[in-house]
């Protein structure tokens, strides 16, 4: 017969509820994502249909390149985050097995 541990519920509750809250930021970066790749389709549109000249559309695409580059950044930092939790998580659970 094992030992029982002493569960740390709250310990497991803080964890889930940071995944939750980076989770919810890692979905207003995807978000942010999609609304720049849009942006980008449109600059080469406007560019190619000649709305726009070269130079606003080579700014254009710097800033939004930039823009975009930023946030898959912020999106590969937070999913690595939320990894290390959730292997903190399953650890816990590995620890409280009977």
């Amino acid at each position: 017969m094992g030992i029982i541990n002493n569960i740390n519920l709250n310990e497991i509750e803080d964890n889930l509820e940071e995944i939750v809250g980076l989770t919810f930021q890692t979905k207003f970066f995807q978000e942010q994502y999609e609304i720049i790749m849009n942006q980008i389709k449109i600059n080469k549109s406007s560019f190619s249909s000649g709305k726009i000249s070269r130079d606003i559309y080579n700014k254009n695409k710097t800033i939004l390149e930039n823009e975009r580059n930023k946030l898959i950044k912020k999106i590969s930092i937070t999913t690595g985050k939320i990894q290390k939790i959730n292997e903190k998580i399953q650890k816990n659970i590995e620890e409280y097995r009977i």
